[in-house]
């Protein structure tokens, strides 16, 4: 048997990174300052949204400018709409949603096109943590993520 040819997944990385930054499409879009480009769109799909749960936790860094190494940063894209599978309690979706005038959809279809008839949004942030699913033979929680998609 031949031997196998020896490369880190860092330099696999570096060399399709290198190979993508030579390609209009993607390197122009780096070139215009980003006043002048238009934010992405993203939907926010999670299982369930309270007080420091994973979508808590992750969501929050896209409504407005956060603090990140001492320096303050934008996130760079503009989350445009929710669906939450689950409320429970404690829930901050719907709070959450009022407070940054974010609609919250019943679907995740009405979530990605705001509620038309064709894809609205430039990307899905999906979490999948937390609420009440079923477990399977091997205690582990059946999360919804593959019906996300």
């Amino acid at each position: 048997m031949p031997p196998r040819p020896s490369i880190s997944r860092r330099e696999l990385i570096a060399g399709v990174a290198g190979v993508f930054a030579g390609v209009p499409f993607l390197a122009g879009a780096h070139d215009q300052p980003m006043a002048t480009r238009r934010r992405p769109r993203v939907a926010a799909v999670f299982t369930e949204f309270r007080f420091r749960s994973h979508a808590w936790n992750i969501i929050e860094n896209f409504f407005e400018p956060y603090l990140f190494s001492g320096k303050l940063v934008d996130p760079g894209c503009d989350v445009v709409s929710f669906y939450a599978d689950q409320f429970p309690e404690n829930d901050v979706a719907r709070d959450v949603a009022k407070r940054f005038n974010i609609p919250l959809f019943d679907s995740i279809a009405g979530a990605v096109t705001l509620g038309g008839d064709e894809l609205a949004v430039d990307a899905v942030l999906s979490i999948g943590e937390h609420g009440d699913y079923p477990v399977n033979e091997r205690g582990q929680k059946l999360y919804p993520r593959k019906r996300f998609f």
